[in-house]
């Protein structure tokens, strides 16, 4: 299984809707949507800052260990009041899509 860089879904590479290669990797897309989105602007997706938890050893022995980075990720200000917001939202192809809207 492979994992879709734009909503994390794991993508069968058989059965996947589209495929991108970027810098000589290759990356398969739940569906046409993200392979669009992928495509304006992989960078967006493949760069390091787009994972909040170091992947590579020298970055944990850069002083970016687990624990640190788990907290920068997870660590949130309160928000001074909170307002409900409701918005129309289109194009979404999958569950995956769908709970990374919700969840935000």
């Amino acid at each position: 299984m492979k994992t879709d860089p734009v909503c994390g879904m794991e993508v069968a590479a058989e059965k996947s809707a589209g495929k991108s290669t970027y810098e000589g990797n290759d990356y398969f897309f739940c569906s046409t949507n993200c392979k669009s989105k992928f495509d304006a602007d992989p960078e967006l997706f493949v760069s390091p800052r787009a994972s909040p938890l170091p992947t590579k050893s020298a970055d944990i022995q850069k002083g970016e260990g687990k624990e640190s980075a788990i907290e920068k990720a997870t660590t949130k200000k309160p928000a001074a009041k909170t307002t409900t917001v409701t918005l129309p939202v289109e194009g979404m192809t999958c569950a995956s899509c769908v709970n990374t809207i919700e969840g935000a």
